[in-house]
């Protein structure tokens, strides 16, 4: 019996970027200005299928009273960064962590 490859971020290629996990902030932060709509997807918490009939359908995805704009370049659905952060409430940079002898 074969086993089956680990997928995870940084090695997902093709169509195993559906089978990545939910991605962390730190993930997010690291992708490009503009990325694709499978990470997009991941990051929400989409399957494929909502994904996509959603970007088609609608234009944008759902996140609760939000809505991610999608943009088709060249045969890609394309969402920006920035726009994706926005709707999970994330900051550009890390927190810093306190350093010693500082108030928290």
């Amino acid at each position: 019996m074969a086993r089956r490859k680990t997928i995870t971020f940084e090695t997902a290629t093709g169509d195993d970027r559906w089978r990545i996990d939910n991605l962390t902030v730190d993930q997010i932060r690291s992708l490009p200005p503009s990325t694709e709509l499978v990470y997009a997807g991941r990051a929400l918490g989409y399957n494929r299928d909502r994904a996509y009939r959603e970007a088609r359908l609608l234009g944008y995805l759902t996140w609760g009273d939000e809505r991610l704009p999608v943009t088709k370049v060249c045969g890609n659905w394309r969402v920006k960064r920035a726009d994706l952060m926005r709707i999970l409430d994330i900051s550009e940079a890390p927190m810093a962590a306190p350093t010693a002898g500082t108030a928290a």
